[in-house]
């Protein structure tokens, strides 16, 4: 999950421990111990599994995560952020993203030969030629510039050239739904991160509804959103094509990648 934690900046269900009891008679059998994060059941494993095979059957896509990620003061206090994530994927190598929030805005745009970061908010963009497919993006966006695309995830789930690890444990929750679309709620934990996704039933196993929690954080901040998918229609070429305006100015990558704090 690490696309999620770059978005939500040091972003299952938390276990509940029993109260304390009072003392029992002695003749009363001792209460059993609570029960442990149970191990990945073969359930949650396929369903995962099933989703990555039908986001990665997708040739082209948009989808609208909106939802919000939770900022922790130095006072401990928690203060809730609400933002939106906009995709637009043609496979193999066309990409457009968009974060935005009150207080950041960036896009992102891939055309298979050239990378291309704008801040509008501040009229500054900056781009770099980069010859290849969305794996290839991630990839050098990652190593070369430490820039992690949010989400990025949904693009790695059973791809054999760069597999995501399985989840810590993980089970289902139960048969829910979102909107009007019946979903299955599944429960993961891994190394510093719970995670739930609810997952569409039937033919198109989508997730509509994602909730994070960054276990490393001891404020443990959450992020929450739902996903509104189109996977029908063309996505018109120029949506991955950058132009800047007459007033834009252009800065170095890693400038960008850092800048925060966006002016509106």
């Amino acid at each position: 999950m690490t696309g999620y934690r770059h978005w939500l900046a040091a972003a299952g269900i938390a276990l509940l421990t029993a109260p304390a009891q009072a003392a029992a008679p002695a003749a009363k059998p001792a209460a059993k111990p609570a029960a442990t994060t149970p191990a990945l059941a073969p359930e949650a494993k396929a369903a995962l599994a099933r989703m990555g095979a039908y986001l990665r059957s997708l040739k082209s896509f948009e989808v609208t995560a909106t939802g919000f990620g939770e900022d922790v003061l130095e006072s401990g206090q928690k203060l809730t952020m609400p933002g939106s994530l906009t995709y637009a994927v043609v496979v193999p190598n066309k990409l457009f993203a968009e974060v935005a929030s009150d207080r950041s805005l960036r896009r992102f745009y891939f055309d298979g030969s050239k990378v291309t970061i704008d801040a509008p908010r501040h009229k500054l963009y900056s781009d770099a030629p980069l010859a290849g497919t969305i794996e290839t993006l991630l990839r050098v966006a990652d190593e070369k510039y430490g820039i992690s695309l949010p989400l990025q995830d949904l693009f790695m789930w059973g791809n054999p050239a760069r597999p995501v690890p399985d989840p810590a444990s993980g089970f289902l929750v139960g048969v829910e739904t979102v909107g009007t679309t019946k979903v299955d709620h599944f429960a993961f934990r891994q190394p510093g991160v719970d995670w739930q996704i609810w997952i569409a039933e039937g033919d198109k196993p989508l997730p509509l509804r994602i909730v994070i929690i960054n276990r490393d954080d001891a404020a443990k901040p959450a992020y929450a959103a739902d996903l509104v998918w189109k996977t029908d229609g063309a996505i018109p070429p120029d949506r991955f094509i950058f132009t800047p305006g007459a007033d834009s100015a252009r800065i170095d990558l890693a400038t960008i990648g850092a800048a925060k704090g966006d002016a509106k």
